[in-house]
């Protein structure tokens, strides 16, 4: 969604309502996308509340990110699910989830909003699918490939007094040696990784879903330590992340071949 138009919202739009527009990676060149992470706060509804003070707080969060950095507000687009996924459509919003580690290797900044639907800000990083996003833009910027992260919290519901938004500190990947480290469960049946923002290692609501994030992981360390020095590292992870995405989607959906070359095609 362009910033431009996102501003003038009174809500978050959701997708198909007319504010969407689609980019190819050659037109990325001089835009700035904003990957907006949340989670939703009228669950299977609406990420926002009624008051809509979640949307204050993305075009609060957005303001500060552009004048800080001196960002032109034209060149500037949102990427969050709600708005950039079909909700409708359970094939194509299935698709939509499996492309995100391709959407986020494409994005200049991250932020993850940190407050839950109970105004809870701890914790959200806990979450093994937000983990997974944060994942992507670590290892690029491990690797020089610099993807802005953040993340913002509220001290309460009921306005944005007390807003905080910093940069995400966390630990260098290493993609020789990360997936060396061993995955432990305790007793109470939680995980433990060297890194504590192993997306693996996560809390998930399916349990099925753990041995996806890990081996989507897995796949993306391997496409980073087999790149070249001097070679367009995100343009290779956006290529993998994507074929992953795809055979992710075939393999759990029964894409017939002329499909999966279709999505191949649009991937490249």
């Amino acid at each position: 969604v362009p910033a431009v138009s996102f501003l003038q919202m009174g809500g978050i739009p959701r997708f198909g309502e007319g504010h969407n527009v689609v980019l190819q990676d050659h037109d990325l060149v001089d835009k700035r996308i904003f990957y907006f992470s949340n989670r939703f706060w009228r669950p299977g509804l609406h990420p926002d509340n009624e008051s809509g003070l979640k949307m204050r707080w993305m075009k609060k969060v957005l303001r500060m990110l552009c004048e800080r950095d001196g960002i032109d507000i034209s060149c500037v687009y949102i990427w969050q699910d709600y708005s950039s996924i079909d909700q409708d459509d359970k094939t194509m919003k299935a698709l939509g989830w499996d492309a995100i580690p391709a959407l986020v290797a494409r994005s200049t900044y991250f932020v993850v909003f940190a407050t839950d639907e109970q105004g809870n800000s701890e914790g959200a990083l806990d979450r093994a699918w937000i983990r997974r996003s944060v994942f992507v833009s670590r290892l690029l910027s491990s690797l020089g490939i610099y993807t802005a992260t953040y993340m913002t919290k509220l001290s309460d519901l009921n306005s944005l007094f007390n807003m905080t938004l910093k940069p995400l500190q966390s630990c260098k990947i290493d993609p020789a040696t990360y997936a060396s480290g061993k995955m432990e469960q305790n007793l109470e049946g939680s995980y433990s990784h060297q890194d504590p923002l192993c997306p693996w290692t996560g809390k998930l609501t399916d349990e099925n879903d753990r041995d996806i994030i890990r081996r989507q992981c897995l796949e993306l360390l391997e496409a980073a330590a087999e790149m070249p020095q001097d070679h367009d590292l995100r343009k290779r992870m956006v290529r993998r992340a994507n074929r992953l995405a795809t055979a992710t989607f075939k393999s759990s959906r029964n894409l017939s071949d002329s499909e999966e070359l279709a999505s191949d095609i649009v991937g490249d």
